[in-house]
């Protein structure tokens, strides 16, 4: 028989989340208390956002190696001295645009023939102008070697050199 501890996980995750929520707003009242009292509320501040930034990055899957593609980590897990943890943890990491329209995949392709790069619907934009341009180019070219050809066998079939 299944033991009831994975319905507990959620739930006790959920008390600490209120408790870190109960904390940050026991915050304004730490600056009424004694200093004692303040120290002890602004241990338990800092403990709970410590907490709320390694979750996020955890969801984030920022931890480990995920930092690489996911974006720099909040918390201070890996260290202080952690090259990829923010300068600030306040701040969002920009994600680009919410709409699937706005970034475009590069024709160029790695050997797995993933796309190397995003570009934006602009870049996107001048790279065909130029690939319709050089095809342009090319097809004029060939109306002129066709031209070319065609003269040259109406001088042949005429007898002229």
């Amino acid at each position: 028989m299944a033991a009831p501890v994975p319905r507990l996980a959620p739930l006790l995750l959920l008390l600490l989340l209120a408790g870190a929520a109960h904390a940050l707003t026991l915050a304004p009242r730490a600056a009424r208390l004694t200093p004692r009292a303040a120290v002890r509320m602004s241990f338990f501040s800092d403990f709970f956002r410590e907490l709320d930034n390694f979750v996020d990055d955890a969801t984030s899957r920022r931890l480990g190696n995920g930092s690489k593609f996911y974006g720099k980590r909040k918390s201070s897990f890996y260290g202080a001295d952690d090259a990829e943890r923010k300068s600030g943890a306040e701040g969002e990491d920009y994600t680009g645009p919410a709409g699937g329209s706005y970034f475009v995949l590069s024709k160029e392709r790695d050997d797995q023939g993933r796309p190397l790069r995003f570009l934006s619907r602009k870049e996107a934009r001048e790279i065909a102008r130029k690939e319709e341009e050089e095809r342009w180019a090319r097809l004029g070219q060939s109306d002129d070697l066709r031209q070319q050809f065609k003269e040259a066998v109406e001088r042949e079939g005429s007898g002229e050199p």
